[in-house]
């Protein structure tokens, strides 16, 4: 399976937002009854905890990246964007779920907008985030793997088998393989399509590779000929 080019990544993922979104809220609105306190995969979050972080999430991934892509500064909007904001974190408790797949629904829409914009001479400019800076063009796989990741989260306590839809995987996947060598220093490439990322903290060296056109992430570090894992940026 060869890399995908970066700007075909960011409109495919893009494209796919206000699908994710409606994925996501199918499930947190089957978990309705249970929003306040209900258990999830994602630490000690409840299920609300999640619906709050998805929702503003998905605005401000859908505001950073239509701002990047028209070259307009951008700036988070606390007063409804910030989900650590005490009002903000009381509206989105007391918010229906169908309000919030809307809320969800109009920035996935944006940022699918937005994508449709981007010239292949802005895909690669680099934007700084709090965890590092990365191209712009992998701000909408960013948003795309918040929802289809944390949909998995709230199915796995109530379905211990729960796997994530195909249509859903496969495009997570395609991001997955185009984000090894933006995540791995170039001697970590083992060949042109083997990348060993140093991941850090408890979990260490994981190789990302293709197999049969199928992306496998496994963990540990395959022998390289010449190279090791090195740190990610």
């Amino acid at each position: 399976m060869s890399i995908p080019p970066p700007l075909a990544v960011a409109l495919s993922t893009a494209a796919m937002m206000p699908d994710a979104v409606d994925y996501i809220a199918t499930t947190l609105a089957s978990r309705h009854d249970d929003s306040d306190a209900g258990a999830t995969a994602a630490g000690t979050w409840t299920v609300r905890e999640i619906a709050r972080h998805v929702a503003v999430g998905t605005r401000n991934w859908a505001d950073r990246f239509a701002a990047q892509v028209r070259g307009e500064p951008w700036t988070r909007r606390h007063d409804e964007h910030d989900e650590h904001d005490e009002s903000v974190r009381r509206r989105f408790e007391s918010m229906p779920i169908p309000a919030v797949r809307d809320f969800m629904l109009v920035a996935g829409n944006d940022m699918a907008s937005a994508a449709r914009e981007l010239a292949p001479s802005r895909a690669l400019t680099a934007v700084k985030l709090s965890f590092g800076e990365y191209p712009l063009w992998t701000l909408p796989p960013f948003a795309f793997h918040e929802l289809v990741l944390h949909e998995w989260d709230l199915r796995v306590p109530v379905d211990p088998e729960a796997v994530i839809e195909p249509r859903f995987a496969v495009e997570a996947a395609k991001s997955v393989h185009a984000f090894a060598p933006v995540l791995a220093h170039h001697d970590a490439a083992i060949t042109g399509d083997a990348f060993v990322l140093e991941v850090g903290g408890d979990i260490g060296a994981m190789t990302v590779l293709t197999r049969d056109n199928v992306v496998i992430v496994e963990v540990g570090a395959a022998r390289a000929p010449r190279h090791g894992a090195t740190d990610s940026r």
